[in-house]
């Protein structure tokens, strides 16, 4: 692929790929994309030049189908990666400002996901997180459970933004919202020191890959219950629609802009699929 600075009067020189993948970042930063996803785009660009047989900017058509041609990747983690690199370079082969000439992701498929069935913890394996995890982990799941947070949530949560009364939180694109504090919460928030809620073992700030990552591998290896924050997030919303019964407070609480999104996480229990079909008329006549 052929790399045109000529059409770009402030660049002497022809730019390096880690040039043109940092004026991306750069781009999206600029952009307001959320600081997460920059840093998801930045670990996926990385990731797939380092793999690429000619890296990135100079990879051919054919190069990018095998590289997303991986057996071990699920078809959302393919469709994550497609839907990134398209943007890469839709960006670097504008015409208008052009890094690059030719654009090699013009064809590639997007992969087909499945709609799964919901799987939110079970109560019972909600119960064993929320009483035998260690700290940081044991608020982690208790914020997740009682609180429906996300680990991008909880990863941006300071000690200022908690109170006997609410939770304020930060989510996708760093949109403030109020969730009402559960007791189970606040018996552990009030104690804690003013600063983040959590932080890395070392000390360092914590981040919702580590907060998704670690908190994982604490339940699963650790204490044996195979869930994740993802599950005891699904979970608090689950038991909200159950127990109200009215999809706008959930979709509410779940902080979702589509109500399609909250169905996505509500798993309807066997029993009032069963109640549903046994409540129907008898209208046979006999």
């Amino acid at each position: 692929m052929t790399v045109t600075p000529s059409m770009r009067n402030s660049h002497a020189m022809t730019p390096s790929p880690e040039k043109i993948i940092g004026e991306h970042l750069q781009w999206m930063k600029a952009g307001a994309f959320a600081t997460n996803t920059v840093e998801d785009v930045e670990r996926i660009l990385r990731f797939a030049h380092k793999k690429l047989p000619h890296g990135l900017p100079e990879a051919a058509p054919g190069e990018l189908t095998a590289f997303l041609a991986r057996d071990d990747w699920s078809p959302q983690t393919k469709a994550t990666y497609r839907q990134h690199i398209r943007r890469f370079f839709l960006w670097a082969c504008d015409e208008d400002d052009p890094w690059l000439s030719m654009d090699p992701s013009t064809r590639l498929r997007r992969p087909k996901i499945n709609k799964g069935v919901p799987r939110p913890a079970t109560n019972d394996q909600v119960h064993r997180a929320i009483t035998e995890a260690q700290m940081p982990y044991l608020l982690h799941c208790r914020l997740a459970a009682y609180g429906g947070l996300r680990c991008i949530e909880v990863a941006r949560l300071a000690r200022v933004h908690v109170s006997p009364q609410e939770i304020r939180v930060y989510g996708k694109g760093n949109k403030p919202a109020m969730i009402p504090m559960h007791p189970l919460i606040w018996e552990i928030a009030q104690h804690l020191p003013d600063g983040p809620i959590t932080r890395r073992p070392s000390g360092m700030p914590a981040t919702d890959h580590w907060v998704s990552n670690a908190t994982s591998y604490h339940l699963q290896r650790k204490l044996g219950i195979p869930i994740t924050m993802h599950r005891l997030r699904a979970w608090f919303i689950t038991m909200i629609q159950r127990t109200y019964k009215d999809a706008t407070v959930t979709q509410r609480l779940a902080r979702h802009e589509s109500l399609t999104t909250t169905q996505g996480y509500v798993l309807v229990a066997d029993e009032a699929v069963l109640d549903a079909v046994d409540g129907l008329p008898d209208l046979s006549g006999r």
